[in-house]
């Protein structure tokens, strides 16, 4: 079974995600954090182990403690061949252009996703 991180602060968005996630893509599994350094532990140990990544990791920006960026900074050091495995998507509330071009400037990041997420954009962002 495929699986998605999706990883948030908040958890009524989390909540919304997983629903919206289980409704439109039953064979997804999904995993929610809700900080960013809990995801970063379970990836590391992915590595550590060899097992695969998650297909997919939803990544919100503005968090307390480990936000997106700081994540980004760390994953962009795990190697290739695992990062290869995963679609990374910024997903935000923010409306400033400048994040979205920040974050596309990652190379690991595959695309940016505006809060809410909708039946379309996972159509669209998983199909990619």
């Amino acid at each position: 079974m495929s699986k998605v991180f999706v990883i948030d602060d908040d958890d009524i968005v989390i909540y919304l995600t997983k629903l919206i996630i289980n409704e439109s893509l039953p064979d997804l599994e999904v995993v929610s954090f809700e900080y960013a350094s809990d995801s970063i532990a379970v990836l590391q140990n992915l590595v550590a182990t060899n097992k695969a990544f998650p297909e997919y990791i939803l990544l919100d920006i503005n968090m307390p403690m480990v936000d997106g960026w700081d994540f980004l900074e760390v994953y962009k050091e795990f190697p290739f061949d695992k990062r290869a495995q995963c679609k990374l998507m910024i997903y935000s509330s923010s409306i400033s252009p400048s994040e979205e071009i920040r974050a596309k400037s990652y190379t690991c990041v595959a695309d940016y996703v505006s809060k809410p997420i909708t039946t379309e954009t996972l159509a669209s962002v998983f199909s990619k």
